[in-house]
């Protein structure tokens, strides 16, 4: 049990993956043929993968194909055997922030245009957090890679992080819920609890172990409902299943009667993943043998409440390690480096055309045509993006235009101004001004002040939007009607790409 118990000791078991992905059989280690480099550049661009669809009409119906082409716009140089990247960070500028297993964050032009910005290392970073416009990242300690204890960083302006709390338990996963920050402690081992820590909003000095979760660890979190979910599995080094817990302040509670895909004794089936997918909570889990440390098995699940969950898909030797959506599908990144996408019969199924790499470990969605992928590649961290591209042709010039994007400039400032600026405008109220300034006059800096606010994944969870309409704590009360022309307008602009 030794070896067992080395790979087991881990604050996030997720850690665990990126060490174990290549005894998979299915890993797509071995289809490195199948991807060709440039000769002068170091992206990489893969098969391109196309669909034709053709309507049922006479010779004037116009024909639609969709061409997804996937290339690599980043790749960590040196690159580290084993590095992959375990988190990704869209900043209002545009850019991505990456954080790897070793614990280098780097700053990223997700087009791989420009080159790659260090902001510096830690911790193996296990997430990011944005609470109202202030960035923090919390780190675990993965046992093939070293680092530090569990600590949370909080990022300025200029893109410096400074340690913002040092936990004894060697990982943290971080959530906000508005300006409050929620760090969940824990370490993988027989008996061991994990904790709850809590900056609340303003302050500068943690309230540290406010709460406690017995005999579990912990490797994400995400807000649904104005309410923070928290998911892992026993602390058991023998077998065990799914935890999640529910809760705000210092009160939180288990959610009982959590499902299983485990088939018999040695297994132990956690979290890696767990977020909110068309408003409602999708976890995903992998499933260990634990004597010999190999996957053997993973599932997706979904929830429209938090409590009575059901499985979307199980798999047999291979397993989900992210999820997300993108264009309103689910999207799953797979230990064998797969990517699975939401078919329009709601199943998920293999977007054959993803490079060659032996584990996808964080997904995110940059507009509704282009989906990033932090990797494990075969020799160090790299981040992947697909591009879906839609062609239509035929139909005798009658195929109606594309819809513009909506930008801030025309659709959202005249907005602002008229339903916020009274409060928020360079003449407003002072806790409104201190809160979110806008000065009307400078329409990047205010674009900037919005974009921080906004949820590309989630719009109508965005802290700009229940802001505005009174769902969150909002001293001006709701400015503008849910359901409003307005408030379809803001959705619609975030949904865009929430363009200047």
């Amino acid at each position: 049990m030794n070896g067992i118990n080395r790979s087991l000791t881990l604050t996030l078991a997720l850690a665990t993956l990126a060490g174990l992905t290549g005894c998979n059989s299915g890993s797509r280690s071995t289809k490195a043929a199948t991807t060709t480099a440039p000769a002068t550049s170091s992206t990489t661009t893969a098969p391109t993968t196309s669909t034709t669809t053709t309507a049922p009409v006479a010779s004037q119906a116009p024909t639609t194909t969709t061409q997804i082409n996937w290339d690599t716009p980043y790749q960590a140089t040196p690159a580290v055997q084993n590095d992959s990247l375990f988190a990704l960070h869209l900043l209002a500028s545009g850019e991505v922030l990456t954080g790897s297993a070793t614990g280098a964050v780097q700053r990223v032009d997700p087009t791989g245009a420009a080159a790659a910005v260090s902001e510096g290392s830690f911790g193996a970073v296990s997430g990011f957090a944005d609470a109202n416009g202030t960035l923090y990242l919390g780190t675990s300690q993965p046992f093939f890679m070293g680092g530090n204890l569990g600590q949370v960083y909080v990022r300025d302006a200029q893109g410096n992080w400074t340690l913002s709390l040092d936990h004894p338990l060697p990982g943290v996963a971080v959530v906000a819920l508005g300006g409050d920050l929620y760090a969940f402690a824990s370490e993988f081992g027989n008996g061991v609890d994990a904790t709850v820590s809590l900056l609340t909003a303003g302050a500068t000095t943690w309230q540290q172990d406010v709460a406690t979760l017995t005999q579990c660890q912990l490797n994400k979190a995400v807000v649904f409902n104005n309410t923070v979910f928290v998911a892992g599995s026993d602390n058991n080094t023998v077998s065990g299943g799914l935890r999640l817990f529910h809760g705000s302040g210092q009160t939180f509670a288990e959610v009982p009667n959590m499902p299983s895909s485990t088939s018999g004794g040695n297994q132990l089936e956690f979290s890696t993943d767990i977020k909110v997918i068309k408003s409602e909570l999708f976890l995903a889990s992998t499933i260990i043998d634990t004597q010999t440390g190999n996957v053997i098995g993973g599932a997706v699940y979904q929830s429209a409440d938090g409590f009575t969950w059901a499985a979307v898909k199980t798999w047999t030797n291979d397993s989900p390690l992210t999820i997300a959506e993108h264009a309103g599908l689910l999207v799953a990144g797979m230990v064998s480096g797969n990517i699975e996408v939401e078919d329009p019969n709601g199943n998920l199924v293999q977007d054959t055309g993803i490079p060659a790499n032996t584990g996808v470990m964080s997904l995110l969605e940059l507009s509704s045509d282009t989906l990033l992928a932090g990797i494990r590649g075969n020799t160090g961290a790299e981040l992947y993006r697909r591009v879906t591209t839609t062609v239509t042709t035929g139909g005798g010039g009658n195929t109606p235009p594309a819809t513009p994007a909506l930008s801030y400039v025309t659709d959202v400032k005249p907005i602002m101004q008229s339903q916020c600026g009274a409060c928020h405008g360079p003449t407003g109220l002072a806790p409104a001004v201190a809160s979110m300034p806008l000065l009307f006059n400078d329409d990047a800096a205010d674009h900037s002040t919005l974009v921080s606010r906004v949820n590309l994944q989630t719009p109508d969870a965005s802290l700009l939007v229940e802001k505005a309409i009174g769902n969150m704590g909002h001293g001006g009360g709701a400015s503008i009607a849910s359901g409003s022309a307005d408030h379809q307008t803001l959705i619609q602009w975030i949904q865009d790409g929430a363009q200047q």
